[in-house]
């Protein structure tokens, strides 16, 4: 099978050094690489095999008193269909996953993990290449303390799994160490009737957010944390699924590290956030502190990125816009992909923000949508951003009688951003026409987008209503 190739965290070997190294409790950093197998980086240069178990010592992590590190997981070149699984090496190895992975398809998940004896301990139930990137750690227990990986719910077991639009409630007393006031979860999707998202809160009010997107029928892990009171979070589908969450850890939220009920900060579908989709030419620049849950000194946010809409295999990036962009990535993209993952990164000093680019294989576009999960104080004092502009509400109306038709360009210029609610479409939907239609000289076949958006465009090069 040819190699496809694949950017996931900066090649950099050996320890941090400076004020970040020196920092104390949560720490976020440029993502360094620890661990590629395909090459032979923290390992020997060939698949983790079943039967196998590999002690990653995060040696950075280690010198700086972590008790715990945030690693960015990716697998690729996997045999068979097959799972991973994390856990503190000197544990027995839990019943848990952390990633799933199938052949032909790389695979991406964040996780925050406990460091034991030796470091992080990996295993993977098929042959899998594995790479893993350091995106920081935990040296205060109060910010976040590590735990045996724990099964809470798995709906296949029990048979009951997540009804569309219905409100769960998951007690978490069952989790090793538990205890603080968030839990760090692996949330994995299975099988779910239709294309959609889960979203896990503090049990309340239920967000604007999601925590897992998936596309019909996939398996789709996410890990996140997540604040919760009387013992419990809430998890609520918009489809029917079977879902496995996993306990991994927990925080005292009294230290460096705080959480929130999720917020929505980015969605270039809707212009919050940024204007439009994020094109591979372009690079986000998000304003984080001072918008959503997230305190205008925050120095560094945990943000759970979704991409969607997209017709082409790439990645996406992010950093803080006051660095230079690494050669890391937090997700890997794929014709129709609906994915998330989790990020933890430092915001941009005076700015606040974090940078994020789409690169992908025909310079296509794709939609990102962004929430914050919660952040890491002790950032400087920084201007107040500005508010929020309404996302946008046009609508193609009906033109009056004898009106002028507008131009391709100019109804190309006023479709608002929709993502693709038809995937079967999307490869159809970017292939431009090749004449204009003999009859209707108007049907010109000159734009691509999303289904809504083409009917958006059509619209308004006819003047009718858009419905």
């Amino acid at each position: 099978m040819r190699r496809r190739s694949l950017r996931v965290g900066a090649l950099v070997l050996g320890l941090l050094t400076g004020p970040l190294a020196a920092r104390a409790g949560a720490v976020a950093v440029q993502p360094s690489r620890v661990l590629d197998t395909r090459v032979g980086t923290g390992a020997a240069a060939t698949r983790l095999v079943p039967g196998a178990t590999l002690a990653l010592p995060v040696a950075a992590a280690v010198a700086a008193g972590a008790g715990a590190v945030s690693l960015n997981l990716t697998v690729t070149d996997a045999t068979a269909g097959g799972f991973l699984t994390a856990w503190p090496c000197g544990q027995s190895r839990p019943a848990t996953s952390i990633l799933n992975y199938v052949p032909g398809r790389i695979a991406t998940n964040h996780v925050v993990v406990g460091v034991g004896t030796g470091g992080v301990c990996l295993a993977a139930s098929q042959p899998v290449n594995v790479i893993a990137d350091l995106m920081g750690w935990f040296t205060d227990a109060a910010d976040f303390r590590g735990a045996a990986p724990t099964r809470l719910l798995d709906t296949r077991v029990s048979a009951n799994r997540l009804a569309a639009g219905v409100e769960r409630r998951l007690p978490l007393a069952a989790g090793a160490g538990y205890s603080g006031s968030a839990v760090a979860l692996n949330v994995t999707v299975v099988s779910p009737t239709a294309d959609g998202f889960v979203v896990v809160y503090p049990c309340g009010p239920r967000p604007v957010a999601s925590t897992v997107n998936f596309r019909a029928g996939e398996i789709v892990p996410n890990f996140t944390i997540v604040s919760f009171t009387g013992g419990e979070v809430c998890l609520y589908a918009n489809v029917a699924t079977d879902v496995v969450v996993d306990s991994f850890g927990w925080s005292a939220g009294t230290a460096a590290l705080r959480l929130a009920t999720p917020s929505r900060l980015l969605d270039t579908r809707i212009g919050l956030g940024w204007a439009s989709a994020a094109r591979p030419a372009t690079t986000v620049q998000l304003r984080v502190a001072g918008r959503g849950s997230v305190p205008n000194d925050a120095a560094s946010v945990l943000l759970t990125l979704t991409a969607t809409g997209g017709t082409a295999d790439g990645f996406v990036t992010a950093w803080p816009c006051d660095q230079p962009k690494p050669l890391a990535s937090v997700l890997n993209l794929r014709p129709g992909y609906l994915g998330s993952n989790l990020v933890y990164v430092p915001l941009a000093a005076t700015a606040g923000t974090v940078c994020l680019f789409a690169s992908t294989v025909d310079g296509s576009s794709v939609h990102l949508v962004a929430d914050a999960v919660g952040w890491e104080i002790g950032g400087p004092t920084r201007t107040p951003p500005l508010p929020d502009p309404p996302p946008s509400s046009a609508h193609f109306a009906t033109l009056p009688v004898g009106s002028a038709l507008p131009s391709d360009a100019a109804c190309a210029a006023a479709v608002r951003n929709a993502p693709e609610v038809r995937a079967v479409n999307a490869t159809y939907n970017a292939t431009k026409g090749t004449r204009a239609n003999d009859t209707y000289a108007r049907v010109t076949g000159n734009f691509t987008g999303t289904t809504d958006e083409i009917l958006q465009w059509a619209a308004c090069k006819w003047g009718i209503d858009e419905d």
